[in-house]
């Protein structure tokens, strides 16, 4: 049993071995035996082409249990997965079976051997068959191919389909095992996911726009009062109403354009953006209105990452800073500060850090800051930040948020750089690893 355990090349090594030593100890014993023999050599060689025949024979038996071993294993593997596990011709034609075949499909192995995998095909998909057979044909393997399979039954289903060509010694394609894994469940959980956030951003909406409306409705009948008796007084105040209520279609207009960049962002323009240049545009932009309201800013660029470039929509990405550093001015009433940090991280990655000076979040709400509609302000429509975590996301990066109450709140952005690696010894320009963006 020792002798089945091992490799091709050892036991022929010690097929060789017992061929030697058999013939040594024939040859000795025949010698001083049968010295006076005149046929001598004819009996040497009969008895040591017995001994070979009898070597070869055990070696072959030997060989032969191993094989019925390993097949009988394979079988077995074959016959109990899950799977279905197919078996065909270069031409298409069912040859195997297994179990898993006959669960997935309905169909049993008598009834469907001999016939073309054509029929589980849906016949509005016959150029994807002929292809993944062209594919076999040409030696071609195929990897975790989502389609659409048909069962006896005519219901469909979503599989993963992944195909290895079978060759012969010669190297020519004699066949395809085929292995087809039933993800339907996974698609309608996944479609069920998609329906779930439908509904809620449904909702969501149905909210929002409902405190305008009943805001408007009210305007417009403050409006209408007025003007059945127009005097200049009343004329004023139905003025003053129209004012309110032009921004109260402006913020429904907004929140619509919000909702349609969260279901169905624009196309990404891609282009090489210098996130340190980027955060200081955003706080030159912004540094009006945070000065007047007695916010200062840092910009604290780490040596090392003056050169971090990334590729991703110029427009989206100012949104995404031109978002928090609003944020960070709300929560900032009072005044304080607003810093903005850019650092290397390992793996080609780098960090931008949001932080301000203000309230904090509490800890029960920090789960949700990125969901849409949820807003910590009472004017906010809660999109947002929404909005930000899909656009970072879409760079391949990610957002994160770090807060306590009474110390602030810390918005964390990671994105992949843009590999130059001629760019890696040219520092981008900065006044300064750490400098206040001044009035």
């Amino acid at each position: 049993m020792k002798y089945m355990l091992l490799d091709s090349a050892t036991r022929i090594a010690v097929l060789f071995a017992v061929l030697a030593g058999t013939w040594t100890f024939f040859s000795d014993r025949a010698v001083r035996g049968l010295a006076s023999d005149p046929n001598v050599h004819e009996r040497l060689d009969t008895y040591t082409g017995w001994a070979f025949v009898a070597v070869v024979t055990a070696l072959l038996y030997f060989e032969r249990r191993r094989a019925e071993r390993d097949l009988g294993v394979l079988s077995a593997v074959l016959r109990s997965s899950h799977e279905a596990i197919i078996g065909k011709t270069p031409e298409g034609i069912i040859t195997s079976w297994n179990r898993g075949a006959e669960m997935m499909y309905g169909y049993s192995a008598k009834e469907i051997i001999g016939h073309s995998a054509s029929i589980l095909v849906p016949p509005d998909r016959p150029d994807e068959f002929r292809g993944l057979l062209e594919g076999v044909r040409r030696g071609e393997q195929v990897d975790h191919h989502e389609s659409v399979r048909v069962r006896k039954d005519g219901d469909k289903l979503h599989v993963c389909v992944s195909i290895s060509p079978i060759k012969s010694v010669t190297g020519r394609v004699t066949g395809a095992a085929m292995i087809n894994h039933d993800v339907s469940q996974h698609k309608r959980a996944e479609a069920a996911a998609r329906m779930a956030e439908v509904g809620r951003l449904a909702r969501g909406l149905v909210h929002e726009i409902r405190n305008p409306l009943n805001a408007m409705r009210m305007q417009i009948a403050v409006i209408q009062a007025k003007l059945k008796n127009p005097t200049e007084p009343n004329i004023d105040v139905a003025s003053t109403q129209l004012s309110r209520l032009e921004e109260e279609v402006l913020r429904v207009q907004d929140l619509a354009r919000g909702f349609l960049e969260y279901g169905r962002p624009p196309e990404d323009k891609l282009e090489e953006i210098d996130l340190s240049g980027m955060l200081r545009e955003v706080a030159e932009f912004q540094k009006p209105a945070l000065t007047a309201q007695g916010i200062s800013v840092t910009l604290d660029v780490v040596p090392g990452a003056g050169n971090s470039i990334v590729l991703m929509d110029r427009a989206r990405l100012r949104q995404v800073f031109l978002n928090l550093a609003e944020n960070a001015r709300q929560a900032m009433p009072g005044g304080g500060t607003l810093s903005l940090r850019v650092a290397m991280q390992p793996l080609r990655t780098v960090i931008v850090e949001v932080r301000d000076s203000g309230g904090g979040i509490a800890a029960s709400q920090l789960g949700k800051v990125f969901d849409a509609f949820y807003s910590t302000k009472d004017e906010g429509h809660g999109l947002g930040l929404a909005i930000a975590s899909k656009i970072i996301e879409r760079g391949g990066g990610t957002i994160s948020v770090q807060s306590e109450v009474g110390l602030g709140s810390c918005f964390k952005i990671t994105l992949p750089l843009v590999l130059e690696p001629d760019r890696e010894a040219r520092e981008l320009p900065s006044a300064s690893s750490v400098s206040e963006i001044k009035s």
